[in-house]
């Protein structure tokens, strides 16, 4: 038998808020992802079909375009659904499920951001290098 304090009002409210938050997590990094998803297909469309911002710059077109594409692929896969098959019965195992599952698509995520970060600070590299020539 365990003996201790009942837990207060606000202690019972934190730990159930801290329960949420960890459930919530993987839903919200999916909404960045889908996100980030839209961003990047709109700046790759921009990228391969607007000639003006980049013209006369081929190399730098090509380099953009691969950042922003490498992040829409990137956000695919981190919104793609695990298909591992899991015991149900075992909590550990469910537990370890759902923290490789958040850890991978934590990393997809901020590997995606950094690509599009990538592209669009090649853009305005590229645009400030222009106006000082």
């Amino acid at each position: 038998m365990q003996t201790g304090q009942k837990l207060s009002e606000e202690e019972e409210f934190y730990v159930e808020w801290m329960a949420e938050s960890i459930k919530d997590n993987l839903a919200v990094i999916n909404d960045i992802t889908r996100q980030i998803l839209t961003i990047s297909s709109a700046l790759l469309g921009l990228s391969v079909f607007y000639d003006k911002v980049l013209e006369n710059a081929e190399g730098v077109k090509l380099l953009v375009i691969l950042f922003f594409a490498a992040s829409v692929i990137q956000c695919f896969l981190g919104l793609l659904p695990n298909s591992q098959v899991i015991d149900m019965a075992d909590i550990e195992v469910f537990k370890e499920h759902k923290r490789m599952a958040y850890k991978t698509r934590y990393r997809l995520l901020m590997s995606a951001a950094l690509c599009l970060l990538a592209g669009l600070t090649t853009i305005i590299v590229y645009l400030v290098i222009g106006i000082f020539k």
